[in-house]
């Protein structure tokens, strides 16, 4: 994976002026480098977009701006998961592969063979999966080991995971997603270490459906897109080998210093010397725009870094706004 090194990028990230937007009920900062976007002429075609449920509210957003602006765009989406849209995009049956994770070596064997040239690989946001607790629940930070017991092992205590007096021998209530989803198998990559999920987590098919349940139940826990805070429930830190306790917010995850943070991306096939298509191009303009980047917002997640947005527009063949 692509990576800045932690300080050049904060400076880097806080070089310009910031505008401030909301998430659900949270703070992010977008970049007043990114420029609103401007609308050209000319551009009709069909978009077809196949990926993961973790980029749904992306492509939504950023198609429904794209058909708004340029009526003679039609664009269609599913979201059957990673492998599927990686399969299609080879296959050539879609315009657009959105991914909750990089492609693996298979995936991009496969397009190399069928193509001569690899696909075209670009980092479109920052996902954290926050560790949330009912408001009244003591404790401040977990270290990973007992994040992954208080979500594998048979039977856990809040006394287990750190707590003391009335809050010790209380139960631990583990909430978490429907088996397969994007944000199971997120948490599980991070923080599991190949345990399985205990048999009785209660899973949900809505992040907003976690927590609200937390807000309304002392003794659980679970996890959710850092965007979901609602003030009926808090954020633990949670603290790795070297026992320093991390919070997730934006800079942390800009860092990669919070330790359940990830890029999301998008693939494309676009041969080495071939511009993209008006639809495709357009929906890339647009993403990298201020625009686009409070539609990220919007969407629960961080935007990308503004650095690391030039380089996905150089990627793709296309100009920055100015």
């Amino acid at each position: 994976m692509r990576r800045c090194p932690a300080a050049r990028l904060t400076a880097l990230l806080l070089a310009g002026t910031v505008l401030v937007s909301s998430f659900p009920a949270s703070a992010t900062i977008i970049d007043d480098r990114y420029k609103p976007y401007r609308a050209v002429s000319d551009v009709t075609g069909d978009l077809r977009i196949e990926g993961s449920p973790a980029l749904r509210k992306y492509v939504l957003l950023w198609s429904e701006a794209l058909m708004a602006t340029y009526k003679g765009v039609r664009a269609a989406s599913r979201f059957d998961g990673d492998a599927p849209a990686a399969a299609a995009l080879t296959d050539g049956d879609i315009d657009i592969a959105a991914m909750s994770r990089e492609m693996n070596s298979a995936e991009e064997g496969r397009f190399r063979d069928a193509h001569g040239y690899a696909p075209t690989e670009v980092r479109v946001g920052v996902d954290v999966l926050t560790v949330f607790v009912n408001k009244d629940n003591p404790l401040d930070c977990l270290p990973m080991s007992k994040l992954r017991d208080a979500f594998s092992a048979p039977s856990v205590t809040w006394g287990d995971l750190g707590a003391t007096g009335n809050w010790a021998a209380k139960p631990v209530l583990r909430l978490g997603y429907r088996p397969g989803s994007s944000e199971a198998g997120f948490f599980a990559a991070k923080v599991m270490d190949g345990q399985s999920f205990a048999s009785d987590m209660k899973t949900f098919d809505k992040s907003s459906e976690v927590v609200d349940r937390i807000g309304k139940d002392e003794g659980a826990i679970g996890y959710a897109p850092v965007g979901y805070r609602t003030g009926r429930e808090k954020s633990l830190r949670l603290s790795t080998d070297d026992g320093k306790c991390i919070l997730a917010n934006q800079m942390n995850a800009y860092r990669r210093d919070f330790p359940i943070t990830r890029f999301l991306y998008m693939y494309v096939d676009k041969a080495p010397d071939t511009p993209l298509s008006p639809p495709v191009r357009e929906f890339f303009t647009y993403a990298f725009s201020l625009d686009g980047q409070k539609d990220a917002a919007l969407a629960g997640y961080y935007p990308l870094p503004y650095v690391y947005s030039g380089q996905e527009i150089e990627r793709l063949g296309l100009k920055r706004l100015d």
